[in-house]
């Protein structure tokens, strides 16, 4: 979790980056895209064994934001881990770690606004310890009054 949480940053982070450089207000239609391969270092904990484990590898990320010509903006981020490998920490085990993570977001100023974000990950034991698998969903919609519409919040771990 705490690997997500870092990436969650960084990513909301190069959002904000791309929305800031092209402000909010009516403007002609044009778009932005960046697109970065980001080292991973550190632990994950496994929920399904008890146990910390010493990942590394890199997670691509591209950001790609549109600007339509009512002034609306539409953020897409998309994160997906690149040879992400782990080994137990106490057990010696080895793990994959194959994972995506997504967030849309449209908004017009003044309009209504939604945002979603995806979360597959899992934690693929290369030897007897039982897999993980992890799933997030979050979607908020607001109307133009402010009023949330809409609110979806999951998440699970499962062995």
């Amino acid at each position: 979790m705490l690997l997500f949480r870092r990436i969650l940053v960084t990513s909301i982070t190069s959002a904000v980056v791309l929305l800031g450089l092209f402000g909010l207000s009516a403007q002609p239609a044009r778009a932005a895209a960046v697109q970065t391969d980001v080292p991973i270092s550190g632990t994950a904990y496994s929920s399904c064994t008890g146990e910390i484990i010493a990942i590394s590898g890199y997670y691509h990320q591209q950001v790609n934001i549109t600007y339509d010509n009512s002034g609306g903006a539409h953020l897409s981020l998309s994160e997906n881990f690149q040879g992400v490998s782990g080994i137990g920490e106490t057990s010696g085990l080895k793990y994959q770690i194959p994972g995506t993570f997504h967030v849309t977001e449209n908004f017009t100023a003044g309009q209504a606004f939604n945002f979603t974000e995806t979360l597959n990950e899992a934690l693929i034991s290369q030897g007897s310890a039982p897999n993980e698998q992890i799933h997030g969903l979050l979607h908020i919609t607001v109307d133009a009054n402010g009023n949330v519409t809409s609110y979806i919040d999951t998440f699970s771990i499962t062995c």
